[in-house]
């Protein structure tokens, strides 16, 4: 193999290829990168056998050829190099890297062949969408999965084409985000997928690093392709059934207030210094129509009450109990102004939303006093 390129090409594709969340492995393969010189361009492809990535870095290629090289090593000495243009060439079991007449180093490799294949999908279901978009959407619900994966089945984000509406969901059992967007170009019959938390933290980090453009998800019966720009990410999907969260939100309301989102995450904020560090709890009180406190109390510690403005309908002199860091959670999702908190009592579901964005909802469970 020999190819041309320029150093910060080569470094922005190594570093997309380099997975965050790459499992532990003491497979030495696993923890190189493959390179392919190929019909014009360098591939790069990384997999810890549940994700892929692949990345394509433009160039000029004088001939074919591939080559595994750790990842570690390869990433650190491209990163220090200057920005200029280099030349690759494979011998046998090795790499060389040229950057004009002074600096040139060889890299012990591993023979391609014995690098995993990574999966062919056979598509069964397709969507297009701008990357800002589905960014929005993964990064919204994201917050919301759980740290464990005790319970499989909601250990990633589910993704359901609805009509021409695509529906980003995610919970921990404890609060709910959803997230839609309308698509006239969404054909076919409909549709969902569980797509696993780490897959949604690769597909988050790389749709960071490119340009706005136009992506391609490809579903098949147990993994998903997404194509981005000169990016692909394969993974494989959560084979379980996402619960029928649907029926948990509250169709009518007895109480409904909105205040300033800014003044209530300061409230919070002061109210979580005197949290009782195993419930992380703040308390809540719509005092009257416009007036709510945040407070909360420690024996150990001592109390804090914060009032703020609001305006309310229905009924009042409720006080309900939240997990004060779900509750930041939420609030933060939202853009600055105004937001509306929809209740019941102090046991059932609260929803908060926003008029700025009518497609977005935060559901958080109170904590039973």
């Amino acid at each position: 193999m020999k190819f041309t390129c320029l150093q910060e090409n080569l470094l922005k594709g190594l570093n997309i290829a380099r997975q965050s969340s790459s499992r532990a492995t003491t497979l030495p393969i696993l923890q190189t990168f493959l390179l392919q010189g190929k019909q014009g361009s360098l591939t790069i492809t990384s997999t810890n056998l549940e994700i892929g990535i692949r990345v394509h870095i433009r160039g000029k290629e004088d001939s074919e050829g591939a080559i595994c090289i750790p990842q570690d090593t390869l990433l650190a000495y491209i990163r220090n190099l200057p920005q200029d243009k280099l030349n690759l060439s494979v011998v046998n079991d090795e790499l060389t890297v040229e950057q004009g007449d002074d600096i040139s180093a060889q890299f012990k490799g591993i023979i391609a062949e014995d690098f995993p294949n990574l999966p062919e999908i056979e598509v069964e279901n397709q969507i297009s969408i701008n990357s800002n978009d589905l960014k929005q959407g993964l990064k919204t619900v994201y917050g919301s999965l759980p740290r464990n994966e005790f319970r499989p089945e909601i250990s990633g984000v589910y993704l359901a084409k609805k009509g021409n509406q695509l529906v980003f969901v995610g919970t921990d059992g404890f609060r709910l985000s959803e997230k839609k967007f309308n698509l006239n170009n969404l054909e076919g019959s409909d549709f969902s997928v569980i797509i696993p938390s780490k897959t949604v933290a690769e597909m988050i980090r790389v749709l960071d690093t490119i340009e706005e453009t136009e992506v391609t998800f490809q579903f098949g019966s147990s993994q998903i392709k997404l194509l981005a720009d000169t990016v692909e990410i394969i993974s494989k999907l959560i084979d379980g059934n996402f619960p029928q969260y649907e029926g948990l939100i509250p169709q009518s309301f007895r109480t409904t207030f909105d205040c300033d989102s800014q003044e209530l995450v300061q409230a919070i904020k002061l109210a979580s210094v005197f949290s009782q560090n195993a419930v992380n709890d703040v308390k809540l009180n719509l005092q009257d129509d416009k007036n709510l406190n945040v407070s909360s109390s420690d024996s150990q510690t001592g109390s804090n009450k914060t009032k703020i403005p609001v305006h309310s309908t229905g009924d009042t002199g409720l006080t309900i109990t939240f997990n004060y860091n779900y509750l930041l959670d939420g609030i933060q999702l939202f853009k600055e102004g105004a937001i509306q908190f929809h209740l019941n009592d102090t046991d059932s579901p609260v929803i908060i939303k926003s008029s700025e964005t009518p497609d977005f909802y935060y559901l958080i469970m109170p904590i039973r006093d």
